[in-house]
């Protein structure tokens, strides 16, 4: 088995992403189950550290499907698989709002919208 704790990736958008053990050190929790994900929708500041882990003790991939922001490189990001005792931790360093699915429940998506306090936001 390859371990993936502590481990470090920037990918794609700019953002850093690394596995570790589930311990909650994050602006916001993600807790993933088979049935759900809570929250379904956040809101974080840019430069804001969001984690996801595991709620229900099973295996997890969490996959950016879609980010609100044009970019050249929009290649799907994902954590790779993880279990009940490793988490993905993921900073968010530019504005918009990203969208990931986890690859075992594809019936939950999670949007995480960030944005930069006091910066004026065009209504498309």
């Amino acid at each position: 088995m390859v371990s993936f704790i502590g481990a470090s990736f920037v990918g794609a958008l700019g953002v850093k992403t690394e596995l570790q053990q589930s311990k909650c050190d994050a602006s916001v929790c993600v807790s993933l189950s088979r049935q759900s994900s809570q929250p379904e929708v956040l809101t974080v500041v840019s430069g804001s550290y969001v984690k996801f882990s595991s709620a229900d003790g099973q295996k997890h991939n969490v996959a950016l499907i879609h980010s609100g922001i044009q970019h050249e490189d929009e290649s799907r990001y994902e954590s790779g698989d993880f279990n009940a005792d490793e988490a993905w931790k993921v900073q968010f360093k530019k504005d918009g709002t990203f969208t990931f699915e986890d690859k075992y429940n594809e019936n939950a998506e999670i949007s995480v919208i960030v944005y930069t306090p006091g910066k004026k936001y065009e209504i498309k």
